[in-house]
């Protein structure tokens, strides 16, 4: 396979990774603000897979 190939598959799969994380990280925040009063919150299996997988977040 060209570099080109792998460099571009790569970026892809960091950003797709990424992208998927930041929603993750959203849904998670805006159930907190919903959900003030109530003291857990509710982190569905792809999202905690998605935050763990992204090491910026």
């Amino acid at each position: 396979m060209p570099l080109q190939f792998v460099i571009v598959a790569i970026t892809a799969i960091l950003f797709v990774v990424y992208v998927v994380a930041m929603s993750a990280s959203t849904r998670i925040e805006n159930r907190n603000d919903a959900l003030i009063e109530s003291t857990q919150t509710e982190i569905y299996a792809w999202e905690s897979v998605a935050l763990w997988m992204c090491p910026l977040h």
